[in-house]
């Protein structure tokens, strides 16, 4: 059965945040909420050199660990990327075997559903090739040893990556810099507060290079 998001979830505009967002905005803003952990220690790297920051709903799923060829190979894999609807984001977890879990079709398949990108914590595989498709992947590893028969893809509606826990419906915001979740229940107000955070950190910039002192920017705007 495909989870559903929490209603509140639906009133935020993921295309608009997605041409302001960045990571460090949105993990200093969980900061000053008082969600000091929400940002896994885990070596994320996108596909594509020039990868866009990725903002979207989460939908977690876990690689786990097999050693039998079963009957009807990729079901999981393949209920899973059939059930994506727009805005979404494939994130799986997997365990320390890994194969390549996702690779060129994977790609084209969430891209086609309106996922918004996809985060790997384990080995992708056709690099180049998603490359071609245009869709962004950021991953912590590649290998270019096919799944079938190593792993199974199962959705969850919660994993666990480094101590951080993210569920089904949480907002995720990803880029070069790493990983950030916010929970359903704290959208709002911390899309709000990365805004206004990305709003006086750029104010700050243009005092920095206009020739004033970091203090002077600092007491301006409280940001650094």
């Amino acid at each position: 059965m495909t989870a559903q998001l929490p209603p509140s979830d639906r009133s935020v505009d993921i295309e608009a945040i997605g041409g302001w967002a960045y990571s460090a905005a949105f993990s200093d803003a969980c900061d000053a909420a008082g969600l000091r952990q929400q940002a896994p220690v885990i070596a994320l790297h996108p596909v594509a050199a020039e990868s866009r920051p990725v903002v979207g709903w989460a939908r977690p799923a876990v690689a786990v660990t097999v050693d039998f060829l079963p009957d009807q190979p990729y079901q999981g894999e393949i209920s899973f990327l059939d059930s994506l609807r727009p805005g979404e984001v494939p994130l799986v977890a997997a365990s320390t075997r890994v194969p390549g879990l996702w690779g060129e079709l994977f790609s084209a398949a969430a891209k086609a559903r309106g996922a918004t990108g996809a985060i790997i914590a384990g080995s992708v595989r056709d690099q180049e090739r998603i490359r071609q498709v245009g869709f962004t992947v950021y991953h912590t590893s590649a290998h270019p040893t096919d799944c079938h028969g190593r792993t199974v893809l199962e959705p969850r509606e919660q994993i666990d990556i480094e101590g951080v826990s993210i569920g089904v419906g949480d907002l995720v915001v990803v880029d070069v810099d790493g990983l950030v979740v916010i929970p359903s229940s704290h959208v709002p107000e911390i899309v709000s507060a990365a805004r206004a955070k990305v709003t006086a950190e750029r104010s700050a910039l243009a005092m920095l290079e206009q020739g004033s002192l970091l203090r002077e920017a600092w007491q301006a705007y409280g940001v650094l």
